[in-house]
């Protein structure tokens, strides 16, 4: 009933071991989630704050903290925004603090910005206060 290990065993515990060495730590795992999506229609008041990605399509109003954040053209966000990556096709007012901002010909922006790196296809619009090349803490 209780013998001594073969080598069959000994070869799947070190399987085991190796597979526990190289597994995903918590911060490799948030590159890897699916983005979060609320859809066009959708009204959200209060917080997000998520490991992954989010794509707005609908309309937030308060904060949003998240890596990567993805605005659709019919997409609104109110409020105070931080990420390291933001793309943005619709329209943003409030706070934005970011690393990367990449804004296409129908983003509308107000409020206040600031990024290290800021795109802008012509069309663009952003009236506010801008702060462009200052150091961002990453999320």
């Amino acid at each position: 009933m209780f013998s001594k290990k073969n080598d069959a065993d000994s070869s799947n515990d070190d399987f085991l071991h190796r597979s526990s060495e190289n597994a995903l730590d918590s911060d490799d795992m948030a590159l890897q989630l699916e983005p979060s999506l609320l859809s066009a229609g959708v009204f959200i008041k209060g917080s997000i704050s998520s490991r992954g990605p989010l794509n707005f399509h609908g309309t937030m109003e308060g904060e949003v903290d998240a890596p990567q954040i993805r605005l659709g053209e019919n997409g609104n966000l109110l409020g105070k925004i931080q990420c390291n990556d933001l793309a943005i096709d619709g329209r943003i007012d409030g706070e934005i603090q970011c690393k990367t901002l990449v804004a296409s010909q129908t983003a509308n922006l107000s409020g206040t910005l600031r990024c290290e790196s800021l795109r802008l296809q012509p069309g663009a619009q952003i009236n506010g206060e801008l702060f462009i090349g200052t150091p961002i803490e990453e999320n």
